[in-house]
């Protein structure tokens, strides 16, 4: 619709078999562009910066976001985002088990598109990536 490509996707998870699983959904609906994972906040913000050795994850993208990260979790990364001028109007959607109400508000007053809670649902991965591919499709994205 807004004639732009597939975003490229961020996943920040430290999970494996999720970093799997969602690169498979993505690719097999051919939903996004290049799709790179970062294993916690530190890596994340070397991939958006170019520090990765790969150079910057390129335009325009979403950041699937999952909390509870080792070195940096999801709140620091938010807050390390939203401060870096050149990293402030990236579309983050957080993706995690925590229920809590404090993280939800925390995740939202730091400007994120959706918090998703984790679910075993069969077919909640797949209600994940309807929701991201439809945004990436309809938004025009920075």
């Amino acid at each position: 619709m807004n004639g732009q490509p597939p975003p490229s996707i961020l996943l920040v998870e430290d999970d494996q078999v999720e970093q799997r699983m969602i690169a498979r959904a993505f690719r097999q609906r051919r939903a996004a562009g290049t799709i790179r994972f970062a294993d916690d906040g530190v890596a994340a913000l070397q991939i958006l910066r170019g520090g990765s050795g790969e150079g910057p994850l390129e335009r325009p993208y979403i950041i699937i976001l999952d909390l509870d990260l080792p070195r940096m979790d999801g709140h620091q990364f938010l807050r390390e985002l939203r401060q870096d001028p050149a990293l402030a109007s990236a579309v983050v959607f957080v993706r995690t088990t925590s229920r809590s109400p404090e993280d939800r508000a925390a995740a939202y007053a730091r400007h994120i598109a959706g918090y998703i809670p984790k679910t075993d649902a069969p077919r909640a991965l797949d209600e994940v990536i309807d929701l991201i591919e439809g945004y990436g499709r309809v938004v025009e994205l920075p």
